[in-house]
Formats: structure tokens, C-alpha cells, sequence
């Protein structure tokens, strides 16, 4: 199946703080796959952001905005504004790593705009979604790949955004391992059917 030309908007966060590491190449290859079909993509690399986590203030409640002034609040603009998302994680104990944690915590203003303050989301013209990249040093990672997912499954409900996948690569360490992993050429398929 030939893949159709994209006219979309997508944002794709690595959250390692290993710049250039297994995750980014990861993302890295999805971003090229990405505009290889015409898609306008905009790369985010969180560990050259200035932002903190959630201090549990309670101001985003009356307001729907965080009242941190950083770039986790600018972020989450861009964020809202994209038609789709790609998050791109090592796996650390067990889960994302802290970086991205962060950064799903900073949501607690998209959770309070549709639950509490009944803000409707952006009209779109197609379904917005969301996939997920992430490699870790173990042999077997699946139950580290579902804690990943249960927390993203909150986080897109959140934003009324379609979590479609998570794509994962196991035993990817140390840096490079990524490169020559099957998982690169799933990551080209897969995204040949998304993000229509």
C-alpha cells in the first residue's frame, strides 16, 4: 500500500537526557519518516527545557493554565495546539524516566479543563493521537512497557487524544545498540498508517 501525503502538524518529545542516545534515534526516525511524507514536525528535547514538576498549587483548577512561568507551560501550548503527539522514553526502573513524568504531571491543567472547569477540546477535523517510543537494557520489558502505557493512557484521555502504540525495543543500553534494531524499521511500517 502506497502511503498518502501528510498535511498535519505533529510534535515529537524525547525525553532522554541522553542527547542523541537509543531513544532519540528512535525518534529521530520516526520524525524522518514523518516528513518524508510531507508532515510539518517539530522536535522537543526536554533536557534542554527549563521546567519543573507539578508543586500542587491548585491554580491551574480555577484556571486551566499552570501558573509556572517555564517552558513545561509553554510546552503544554504546543501541546494542545498539535494535531498529533509522539513521546519518545527510555525505560528507567521500570517506567518512563523522570523527565517525562515531569512533564505528564505538568498535564494537571489539561485534567482540570475537561473534569472540573468543563472546557471542551480544540475542534479538530480529524481525531488526534499519540504514539509512543521507548527501549530498555532488559530482555524482557513488557510489564515496564504497560506501566508506561497505563500512565499514558491517563494523560490522552486527559486531552481526548488516541494513544495508538506503544513501539518498544528491549536489551538497548548502552549508546548505539538502537542502530542496527529491527525496531527502526517497525517504527517506518507502523508510521505508514498513521497520522491520517
Amino acid at each position: 500500500m502506497q502511503s498518502q501525503t501528510l498535511n498535519t502538524n505533529i510534535l515529537a518529545i524525547s525525553s532522554s537526557p541522553r542527547i542523541g542516545g537509543n531513544t532519540e534515534t528512535m525518534l529521530d526516525t520516526a520524525i524522518s519518516t514523518l516528513e518524508s511524507r510531507g508532515a510539518n514536525v517539530e522536535k522537543i528535547q526536554l533536557t534542554k527545557l527549563n521546567g519543573g514538576p507539578c508543586i500542587a498549587c491548585g491554580g491551574c483548577a480555577k484556571t486551566g493554565r499552570c501558573i509556572l512561568k517555564d517552558d513545561y507551560t509553554t510546552l503544554n501550548d504546543k501541546i494542545e495546539a498539535a494535531d498529533h503527539l509522539i513521546f519518545a522514553t527510555p525505560i528507567y526502573f521500570g517506567s518512563m524516566c523522570a523527565q517525562l513524568k515531569a512533564l505528564i504531571d505538568r498535564g494537571q491543567p489539561f485534567f482540570e479543563k475537561k473534569y472540573n472547569l468543563k472546557q471542551p477540546s480544540p475542534a479538530r477535523e480529524t481525531e488526534k493521537s499519540c504514539l509512543i517510543l521507548t527501549c530498555g537494557g532488559f530482555k524482557k520489558i513488557d510489564e515496564y512497557v504497560k506501566n508506561i502505557e497505563q500512565i499514558m493512557k491517563i494523560y490522552c484521555r486527559c486531552q481526548d487524544v488516541k494513544l495508538l502504540e506503544i513501539i518498544s525495543a528491549a536489551q538497548v543500553d548502552v549508546r548505539g545498540d538502537i542502530k542496527n534494531h529491527s525496531v527502526l524499521n517497525k517504527i517506518q511500517t507502523t508510521l505508514s498508517c498513521y497520522f491520517y
